[in-house]
């Protein structure tokens, strides 16, 4: 009895491959997408925190004593 050679052949065909490749790149796309509009919206956020900030570092304005004419 001969042993018969099998060609090892992997399932997925160069095609599978490809479109696997394609699915994997959109989908670390689409997640870049996410992050970017979340760091947009945290922005506002931001600066509107800072605004604050600076305002209540500023004195408020002293009252001066109004002198009186004789």
């Amino acid at each position: 009895m001969e042993s018969k050679k099998r060609k090892l052949t992997s399932s997925k065909t160069k095609a599978d491959l490809v479109m696997i490749a394609a699915t994997e790149n959109f989908r670390i796309e689409k997640e870049k997408s996410y992050h970017n509009e979340q760091k947009k919206m945290r922005r506002p956020q931001v600066e509107k925190l800072t605004l604050l900030k600076e305002t209540k570092k500023k004195a408020a304005p002293k009252p001066r004593a109004v002198k009186k004419s004789k």
